[in-house]
């Protein structure tokens, strides 16, 4: 419960409701944008884990907010899984020495999308989660030796905004990432020859029964007991594109510079005997699909819910090569709610008293 109101009757204006006639009892109350500390009392390894987990979690798997098409979109939550939120209003009379009192009660369902201010930057990269680098040897044939070596690297995507009354992203292309590609060639041997690129989206959902200590998606040592945490994880594939027009640029040693500025830099190998190297560059559109529908990225207490991205790159060791081989990426993707500048105050639609208790009006507004 995040806040409980009680709203005494004047008594000098209404003593007896009368029948037919609506009472209007107007209330106001401020969502928070943060739980209190006892909400969250469990071991931790950091303080960031703490700052999450006190943060209200978006709405998750409710299947009960279904007034339209939007809401009804599938927001890839498995069936163990489901945070909902709703405003409950109860009518009360105390007993008395003439009757024994009652209470009349409604409640009203909304959609919560927490909006956040500020990026958060992850300290690390899971190791088992992703893989935004990877290198392999490039060979003629099974028994014909290597032509070199090839690194592939994808940068951060940025963070994608949602609409929050629709829960999609607020334009066509919701991000792009750059994939950065050297190859360092054994004596003169030319490059692969690009062929194919293949994006796709999942969706991890982690839960568990006992309270995590870390976040689910960057700790490798797993000591929570199998039979009370698990993780959900659908996939959906964006875009396939041909790739055959990207040029490799030759450049030399003597000119040698970290293609990439980040944490990770593609050096040389030494694998060049000729003291050259090739490089290429792609900018990859993300657009998420509008059948679907992303609930913010979040970590809580027991649920925990994250984003990535696939990308596989295929190409072609040689001319005469039937068969591409594929490198394949995996990239963290941060989908977030953007504050709204407006002051939303939530206003519920007056319902006649007597009709209360019959009322299955379940018609949520959207706030963030």
């Amino acid at each position: 419960t995040f806040l409980a109101m009680r709203y005494p009757v004047n008594h000098t204006q209404v003593k007896i409701f009368e029948h037919g006639r609506s009472y209007q009892c107007p209330f106001t109350f401020i969502f928070p944008d943060r739980l209190l500390p006892h909400v969250c009392y469990h071991s931790m390894r950091s303080t960031l884990v703490q700052q999450d987990h006190t943060a209200p979690p978006p709405t998750l798997g409710d299947h009960i907010l279904s007034e339209s098409a939007e809401s009804q979109r599938d927001d890839m939550t498995p069936g163990m899984c489901q945070i909902s939120y709703h405003i409950r209003v109860a009518v009360t009379k105390k007993p008395s020495s003439n009757d024994h009192g009652f209470q009349l009660a409604t409640q009203r369902n909304l959609r919560i999308i927490p909006s956040v201010e500020e990026d958060p930057i992850p300290e690390e990269l899971g190791a088992a989660r992703y893989c935004m680098q990877l290198e392999t040897e490039v060979k003629r044939g099974l028994f014909n030796g290597k032509l070199g070596r090839l690194t592939l690297r994808s940068t951060l995507a940025k963070p994608v905004h949602l609409d929050p009354r629709q829960r999609m992203a607020t334009n066509a292309v919701s991000t792009t990432v750059t994939v950065k590609l050297r190859f360092d060639p054994q004596d003169d041997q030319q490059p692969p020859r690009l062929e194919r690129m293949d994006t796709k989206l999942k969706a991890h959902t982690f839960f568990t029964a006992v309270p995590w200590s870390d976040f689910p998606h960057l700790s490798e040592d797993r000591t929570y007991p199998k039979h009370s945490s698990g993780d959900y994880t659908e996939s959906m594939r964006l875009s396939t594109r041909s790739i055959t027009s990207v040029r490799w640029e030759k450049c030399f040693a003597a000119d040698s510079i970290s293609i990439v500025q980040g944490p990770v830099a593609l050096t040389n190998h030494g694998l060049s005997s000729s003291n050259t190297y090739y490089t290429a560059s792609m900018i990859v559109p993300i657009t998420l699909p509008q059948s679907k529908a992303f609930p913010p990225t979040f970590h809580s207490c027991l649920v925990s819910r994250i984003y990535s991205l696939d990308i596989a790159l295929s190409y072609c060791n040689s001319k005469t090569a039937l068969l591409p081989a594929t490198l394949s990426l995996r990239v963290p993707l941060l989908i977030k709610c953007h504050p709204r500048v407006e002051f939303l105050r939530i206003m519920p639609k007056v319902t006649p008293l007597q009709s209360i208790l019959d009322s299955t009006e379940t018609t949520p507004p959207y706030y963030a």
